[in-house]
């Protein structure tokens, strides 16, 4: 299978029609649209590690989480460090594929895994566009301490903020990556506790004001898991040997 018919078979597995409105995602790089997929590189974010990685292992493609082009280019100039990897893939003929909000809201994708893996049990989506990356499920541990608690070892977290309102855990909403918009929608559906990987301080100061815990766990930890799930479809898609690169660079003290 070569990029181009990949790219059309993950087009049918995570329609458009999921994908927010102001996301970039799909088919972002192909100089030789024809290559065969051999290699895959599946990681969170298209780093100059990331790419550097794909050449020097002769891989065809990579695939992301994040969108390795998000804003239009007004122009391409191999200044900038992000457009210099862009000439290093078209160059190497590797192509970028990257699946975003659409994968975030799909059935089994990342709302949905990171659901499971901190035991949330009858889940259910939000439903509407935009809400439906939010999941609403119940945790048979009520202490939010022990459920955070919990949650930090399931992602392997360095760091969880909690924001403690008073209430037991019970309905809980999940949001993968960043989730500060969704606060207000959250509370709105019933939920006593929030997961999400980003909130901001005011946000986490106002936990008790607005009647609902909420946790913080880290965005690249609560989204970090879905390079499994690219591995898996690339290899039930086309055969591909898939190897995950770890793209978090960020030194925790």
């Amino acid at each position: 299978m070569n990029i181009r018919e990949f790219a059309k078979k993950m087009d049918e597995l995570l329609p458009l029609s999921l994908r927010c409105p102001w996301d970039n995602d799909g088919l972002l790089c192909a100089s030789k649209p024809d290559r065969e997929i051999k290699k895959v590189l599946a990681t969170l974010d298209v780093t100059e590690d990331a790419v550097t990685r794909a050449i020097d292992g002769g891989f065809d493609i990579i695939i992301s989480h994040h969108p390795f082009i998000f804003k239009p280019l007004s122009s391409v100039v191999a200044d900038s460090l992000s457009e210099k990897d862009l000439f290093r893939l078209i160059q190497n003929g590797i192509g970028v594929l990257s699946y975003h909000t659409r994968l975030d809201a799909a059935e089994g994708g990342v709302a949905d895994r990171l659901s499971s893996l901190i035991n949330l049990r009858d889940v259910v989506s939000a439903g509407e566009i935009g809400e439906n990356i939010l999941r609403l499920g119940y945790s048979d541990i009520n202490d939010l301490k022990e459920f955070s608690t919990g949650i930090k070892q399931a992602l392997n977290s360095p760091v969880v903020t909690v924001g403690d309102s008073g209430l037991p855990v019970h309905k809980v909403a999940v949001c993968p990556g960043d989730g500060k918009d969704f606060v207000k929608i959250a509370s709105s559906l019933g939920a006593d506790t929030y997961v999400t990987g980003r909130l901001s301080y005011n946000i986490m100061c106002d936990a008790k004001k607005m009647g609902i815990n909420l946790i913080e766990a880290g965005h690249y930890f609560t989204e970090k898991h879905i390079t499994e799930y690219f591995a898996n479809v690339c290899h039930d898609l086309c055969g591909a040997q898939t190897e995950i690169f770890e793209s978090f660079n960020i030194d925790i003290i």
